[in-house]
């Protein structure tokens, strides 16, 4: 088993340096939150939520069903 000590990656594919970090910045909130030490760092997606509570009902059909035997 030879062993490279060359600095491409597999396949000779040169090596990507990976990129800093970005900082999280808080959004702007109520002056009472922020007096709290509460900061917002994301707005609520409500895509999101809707999709997951459409997929809550038929995930509880088919385990219903689990229990019953039928699948």
């Amino acid at each position: 088993m030879a062993s490279s000590s060359s600095s491409s990656g597999t396949n000779g594919n040169s090596l990507v340096s990976p990129t800093p970090l970005t900082p999280v910045v808080a959004l702007p909130t109520a002056d009472t939150e922020a007096t709290i030490g509460l900061a917002k760092v994301a707005d609520s997606d409500v895509d999101a939520f809707s999709t997951y509570a459409a997929i809550v009902p038929e995930f509880c059909r088919l385990e219903a069903m689990l229990i019953k035997g039928i699948v």
